[in-house]
């Protein structure tokens, strides 16, 4: 049990810095995109300001920040998965 509470904080605070990376990474990415290709610029920065807003919303009343940290982080790389199956990655 000890191990798992150990993994468990260790990828919360893991977690918590790749977030905030993640954001700041996915909103200058979707800025740049703008001038290339604007649907996928417009497509980061809808999912980043979603994200964001959710974040907003749902940590003072339903979740903890370090979860949502950890959910945040899940819903990153899912939605650059989704990206590189449609074959919108790379053309910047």
């Amino acid at each position: 049990m000890l191990f798992l509470k150990a993994m468990w904080h260790s990828l919360r605070v893991v977690a918590t810095g790749l977030f905030w990376l993640m954001v700041v990474m996915f909103l200058l990415a979707g800025i740049t995109q703008l001038g290339k290709a604007p649907l996928i610029g417009q497509l980061t920065l809808g999912f980043v300001a979603t994200v964001v807003l959710a974040r907003v919303l749902l940590v003072p009343k339903v979740l903890k920040p370090q979860v949502f940290n950890v959910i945040g982080c899940m819903a990153f790389f899912a939605f650059i998965a989704v990206l590189m199956m449609k074959g919108m990655t790379g053309i910047a």
